[in-house]
């Protein structure tokens, strides 16, 4: 069975951020980009103790780098979440890989 990939809101809003940035130079190369970071995230959903361990930024937190981001994920039973892709020139808090609270239906 293949391992999934999950991305949360706030990863999919950054990955969409990332796209238009890139693609305002170069719209092939913003879509390679982050096929590439699905690609490699697949990898990680069937290793995930690949990824380096982020506890000092959050519990169950672990993260791979792809070109000048950080993507940052967390194990779940059958793969992985994508909590964030965050550039490596910020100064990433504790704060920004906090999962906002679900919306009640």
């Amino acid at each position: 069975m293949a391992s999934k990939v999950r991305l949360t809101v706030l990863a999919r809003r950054d990955l969409g951020d990332i796209g238009r940035f890139i693609g305002r130079d170069n719209r092939q190369r913003a879509a390679s980009f982050i096929h590439e970071i699905h690609q490699k995230a697949g990898a990680y959903a069937d290793h995930p103790d690949m990824g380096r361990d982020r506890a000092d930024l959050a519990a169950g937190i672990r993260s791979f780098p792809h070109g000048d981001y950080a993507v940052f994920y967390r194990r779940f039973r059958t793969g992985i979440q994508i909590v964030r892709v965050i550039s490596g020139y910020r100064d990433i808090s504790p704060d920004m890989l906090a999962t906002p609270p679900s919306r009640k239906r």
